[in-house]
């Protein structure tokens, strides 16, 4: 009898697949043939539903009458947290998974010295940026938002519908660092301050009843001692 036969026997007669490795049969020839009985019995259970409880007729039966399904043995109870680990397929992708991040530290440890200062600037911005910026919700960046998901590019960060038919992203740290949105926004603000401040192209804007123009100049007074002097332009004598 092939091993795998030997255990699709034990299965069928009830035997949880933990006592078969321990008896020495291999974690993964075991969880693959115990998938492959739970979807057999996902395929007769389908067939019962469309034949109403009744399998295509018996080859030789009588008549060809339908024949009602019979069990064939017990069934192996649902995969547990340990099987799914020990799919040979889950092995393999966190293989994948640990290679790339080791190739990314070995990028880093192959990196020169500036380039090493540069990216944990950046990385120090970027968490400055990501944490204070007037833009960021809940860590959803609210500055920049694109129609589909494929237009967003990779690496920028993780894609977030946010209900109104724009994708958004919650940044990366060092995307946040080369984001132009905070400076911007300090940008306006300032200019929103300097045009509220009267003095702001005064030497431009000035002109006098003589038709003399720039040559303004502003009362200033010491607050402590009272002295009063001025700045500002005059003519040249």
């Amino acid at each position: 009898m092939k091993q795998t036969e030997h255990i699709e026997k034990l299965l069928r007669q009830g035997r949880n697949p933990k006592e078969l490795v321990e008896l020495g049969f291999a974690k993964s020839v075991v969880t693959r043939v115990r998938r492959r009985l739970a979807e057999e019995k996902t395929g007769v259970q389908r067939k019962r539903r469309q034949g109403k409880g009744k399998v295509p007729p018996v080859s030789g039966g009588k008549d060809n009458v339908w024949a009602p399904a019979t069990p064939t043995g017990a069934m192996p109870p649902a995969f547990t947290a340990e099987d799914i680990e020990a799919d040979p397929e889950i092995v393999e992708l966190k293989k994948q998974i640990r290679k790339a991040e080791l190739e990314r530290e070995l990028g880093r440890a192959k990196m020169p010295p500036e380039a090493a200062v540069l990216v944990a600037a950046a990385q120090e911005i970027g968490e400055y940026s990501l944490e204070f910026c007037p833009h960021v919700e809940d860590g959803l960046c609210t500055w920049w938002g694109w129609d589909t998901q494929d237009e967003i590019p990779n690496g920028i960060g993780e894609p977030i519908p946010d209900g109104k038919g724009v994708y958004r992203i919650k940044p990366s740290v060092l995307y946040c660092a080369m984001c132009p949105g905070p400076l911007k926004y300090a940008f306006d603000r300032l200019e929103g301050e300097l045009e509220n401040n009267p003095l702001r192209n005064l030497r431009e804007r000035f002109c006098c009843e003589c038709e003399a123009k720039g040559m303004v100049a502003v009362h200033i007074q010491c607050t402590k001692c009272g002295k009063e002097t001025c700045r500002g332009w005059w003519p040249e004598k």
